[in-house]
C-alpha cells in the first residue's frame, strides 16, 4: 500500500512535499460492557487532535466492516481549522462526545461518522478533531493506520 502510485500520489499532493511513512499501526477495538473515561482516551475513543508532524496524513484502512455499531471512525469536518484562542486550553486534554458538543464551535452537521465495508479506505488529516465511537455491539473492529508526514518536517521525531 505504502508504494501504490495513486496513494503516493494524493499524499503527495495534500503534503505538497515527498511523503515519509512514519509509522504503521494495527488496532483492535472490543465491545467492552463498562468501559470508563479514561479507557475510552487510551483507546483514542474520545475526542483528540493530533499534531505529530506540521504536515502530516494519516490513511485508515478497515480491516472489517463498519457501522454505527461497531466502532466508526469520527470525525469533525472543518475543525483542522486553526481553534479560537479560548478554546485551544480545553483540547488538550480528549474530550468526551457531550462536553464536546456542548462547547462545538463547529456546526452539528460537521460532525461525520464514517462507515464501511472490510477493505474500505480512508485518508484522513487528523489534526482535526476526531476518535475511534465506542462500540455497542458484541463484535469487534480492526484495521491499520499508516501515518505519512512530509520529509521535511521533523517535528515529533527525527528523520
Amino acid at each position: 500500500m505504502i508504494h501504490d502510485l495513486s496513494i503516493r500520489n494524493i499524499v503527495t499532493k495534500h503534503l505538497r512535499a515527498n511523503p515519509f511513512q512514519r509509522n504503521s499501526q494495527v488496532w483492535i477495538s472490543l465491545c467492552l460492557d463498562d468501559i470508563d473515561l479514561e479507557s475510552a482516551s487510551g483507546a483514542a475513543q474520545l475526542y483528540h487532535f493530533d499534531y505529530y508532524s506540521y504536515n502530516f496524513l494519516k490513511i485508515f484502512i478497515y480491516f472489517t466492516d463498519v457501522d454505527e455499531d461497531i466502532g466508526p471512525h469520527c470525525y469533525i469536518n472543518h475543525s483542522h481549522k486553526p481553534f479560537p484562542d479560548n478554546f485551544l486550553y480545553v483540547a488538550i486534554q480528549p474530550i468526551p462526545d457531550t462536553p464536546m458538543i456542548k462547547c462545538l464551535i463547529f456546526a452539528v452537521d460537521n460532525l461525520i461518522e464514517l462507515y464501511g465495508l472490510k477493505g474500505t479506505v480512508m485518508l484522513v488529516d487528523t489534526s482535526g478533531f476526531h476518535k475511534g465511537k465506542i462500540l455497542s455491539a458484541n463484535k469487534h473492529r480492526l484495521l491499520i493506520l499508516t501515518e505519512f508526514v512530509d520529509s521535511i518536517s521533523r517535528f515529533g521525531r527525527t528523520i
